[in-house]
C-alpha cells in the first residue's frame, strides 16, 4: 500500500511534467501565445515539484524523552533488561531512556537502510512504580517480541508513510472534503490507516504471545491490567498534584507521590472502576493501534506456558538514586535553568509551602468580597452564591464564565477558611490523592468541602456552627485574615 500511494503520487507528478513538455512543443510549432504557454509550463512544473515535495517521507527525529540511563549508575536495570533480551535471543539495546509516562517501547534510530542503526528502549518512571519486577519482565518481553517478529524493520517506514500522507492531506485540502485532491488522497489515506493499524493490532497479539511464552501469561496479564488502569491515574496525578507544585518553584518526590496517590481510597476506587470498564469493552476503534484489553487478555489466556517469572517486589527498586533521576526528567522537560531553580520539598510540606501562600494570595485578591463573610455565614452562602461569585476575582483577573465563577467562588471561600484555620494554629495536610485538610488540635476540617457539603445537606447548619465554636472561629471575618496575609 505504501508503494501504491507513492506510485499514484509519482504518476500524478509525471502527468503534470508531461503536460509541461507537450505545451512547450506546441508553442515551438505555433510560435504564438508564447507568454501564456510559458506561464502554463511554469505552473505545471511547479505543481509537479509541489506534489513530490508534499509526499516526501518525513524523517523521524528522535527526541530524548528523559535522561539516558547509565549502566554503571543503574546496574540492576541493565541486568534485568539484558536477562530478558538474552532469554529471547535478542541483542541488548544500545540505549535505555527514562520517560515521564506509563509506557515502554523499543525502536531503532539512525543509520542508513538498517545499517548502523542503534536500538533503544524507553521505560516510563510511573510504569516502574506500578509494576512488580516479574510484570516488568513480561512487559520487556513484549517489547522484545516486536523485535523477534521483525516489527522494528517495517515500523519506521510505515510511520514515515503515515506522516507523509497526513502532510499531503493538510497541504492539498485541509478540512475541505469536497476538494478533489483531498477526496483522492484522503480516501486512500484512511484506507491505509485502517489497514496498517489492523496490522499493528495483529503485531501486538504476536508480541503478547512471545512475552507470555517467555515470562508467563499471568505476569503479562497482570502487567497489562496495571498499565491500563494507572495510565489515566498518572495523568490526573501529574496535572492536579505535580504541576502546581512545580509551577510554585518546588520539586516533590514524583514516584513516591504517585504511590501515595494510588493508595488513596477514592483514587483506588476510580482506578478499579476504569479497569472494569476497559475489560467490559467489546468494540474498538478501527484506527486504534492496540487491541482492546479484553481481547488481549483472552488471547493471552490461550497461551500454554509453564513459565512464570518470580519477583513481587516493586520494579521501581531497580532504579538507584531516584531523586537525581527525577530531577533529570524535569531538566529534559523544562530545561536545566528552570530545573536548577526548583527547591526540593517533601509532600508533607507541600500544604504549608505551596498551597498556603497561594490561598493567602487568593484571599488577599478578594479581601473586599470577603469583608462580610465569616464562618457562621457560610450556610447562607452555600444556597445563594450568585451575587457573591460575580464579585470574585482570580489572582490573574476576573472570570466571566458562570461555571468558572462558581468554581472560583468555592475556591475563595475555601482559601479564606483555610487561612483562618491556620491562623488559629492549624496545620495543613495536602497529600496526593486526598482532600486538603487543616488539623486544629483534635479537630480536622476539609475547608474546600465545607460549602459544597452544606449545599448538599451532608453537613447541617447547626453542626457547622457548633464546630466553629469549638474551633474558636465563629466571629472572625475572612477579610481580617486576608488583610493580615497581605
Amino acid at each position: 500500500m505504501i508503494a501504491l500511494f507513492y506510485g499514484c503520487a509519482f504518476a500524478l507528478a509525471g502527468f503534470f511534467a508531461w503536460c509541461t513538455t507537450l505545451q512547450f512543443g506546441g508553442a515551438m510549432e505555433l510560435g504564438t501565445h508564447s507568454f501564456v504557454v510559458r506561464a502554463l509550463q511554469f505552473v505545471f512544473s511547479a505543481i509537479a515539484v509541489w506534489i513530490l515535495w508534499v509526499v516526501r517521507p518525513r524523517s523521524g527525529t528522535f527526541r530524548a524523552p528523559g535522561p539516558e540511563l547509565d549502566k554503571l549508575r543503574q546496574p540492576q536495570v541493565f541486568d534485568e533488561v539484558e536477562s530478558v533480551a538474552r532469554s529471547m535471543s535478542q541483542p541488548m539495546p544500545d540505549e535505555i531512556w527514562l520517560a515521564p509516562d506509563v509506557n515502554a517501547s523499543i525502536g531503532q534510530r539512525g543509520g542508513f537502510f538498517g545499517i548502523g542503526t542503534r536500538r533503544f528502549l524507553i521505560l516510563g518512571l510511573p510504569l516502574l512504580r506500578g509494576l512488580t519486577r516479574a510484570q516488568l519482565r513480561a512487559v520487556l518481553a513484549h517489547e522484545f517480541g516486536h523485535a523477534c517478529a521483525g516489527d522494528l524493520r517495517m515500523g519506521p517506514w510505515i510511520h514515515k508513510a503515515r506522516n507523509a500522507m497526513l502532510a499531503t492531506l493538510r497541504a492539498i485540502g485541509g478540512q475541505n472534503q469536497q476538494d478533489f485532491g483531498h477526496a483522492l488522497f484522503g480516501g486512500y489515506t484512511r484506507l491505509f490507516l485502517r489497514v496498517t493499524q489492523s496490522v499493528s493490532r495483529h503485531q501486538e497479539f504476536v508480541a503478547d504471545e512471545f512475552a507470555a511464552r517467555n515470562e508467563g501469561p499471568k505476569n503479562l496479564i497482570a502487567g497489562l491490567r496495571t498499565i491500563t488502569s494507572i495510565d489515566p491515574a498518572f495523568q490526573a496525578y501529574w496535572q492536579s498534584e505535580c504541576i502546581p507544585v512545580l509551577q510554585s518553584g518546588f520539586l516533590p518526590p514524583i514516584a513516591a507521590g504517585f504511590d501515595q496517590f494510588l493508595r488513596s481510597e477514592q483514587i483506588a476506587r476510580q482506578v478499579q472502576e476504569g479497569l472494569a470498564w476497559q475489560l467490559r469493552a467489546t468494540e474498538g476503534d478501527p484506527y486504534d493501534s492496540h487491541p482492546l484489553l479484553s481481547e488481549r487478555v483472552a488471547a493471552i489466556e490461550e497461551v500454554h506456558s509453564g513459565m512464570e517469572s518470580m519477583g513481587n517486589e516493586p520494579a521501581i527498586r531497580l532504579l538507584e538514586d531516584l531523586p537525581e533521576l527525577e530531577r533529570d526528567l524535569i531538566v529534559r522537560m523544562a530545561g536545566k535553568e528552570a530545573a536548577d531553580k526548583l527547591a526540593v520539598v517533601a509532600w508533607a510540606e507541600v500544604g504549608r509551602r505551596v498551597w498556603l501562600p497561594n490561598w493567602q494570595k487568593l484571599a488577599q485578591a478578594n479581601a473586599k468580597v470577603l469583608c462580610d463573610v465569616e464562618p457562621g455565614s457560610l450556610p447562607g452562602l452555600s444556597t445563594s452564591l450568585m451575587r457573591f461569585k460575580t464579585r470574585c476575582v482570580w489572582t490573574g483577573g476576573r472570570v466571566t464564565d458562570s461555571d468558572a465563577q462558581t468554581t472560583l467562588a468555592l475556591a475563595v471561600l475555601g482559601a479564606g477558611l483555610a487561612v483562618l484555620l491556620v491562623g488559629r494554629g492549624g496545620s495543613v495536610e495536602a497529600l496526593p490523592g486526598k482532600a486538603i485538610r487543616v488539623r486544629v488540635g483534635s479537630i480536622v476540617v476539609e475547608p474546600f468541602d465545607v460549602v459544597p457539603r452544606l449545599a448538599k445537606g451532608e453537613l447541617s447548619e447547626a453542626a457547622w456552627r457548633e464546630q466553629c465554636e469549638q474551633l474558636g472561629i465563629g466571629g472572625r471575618r475572612f477579610s481580617q485574615v486576608a488583610l493580615a496575609a497581605a
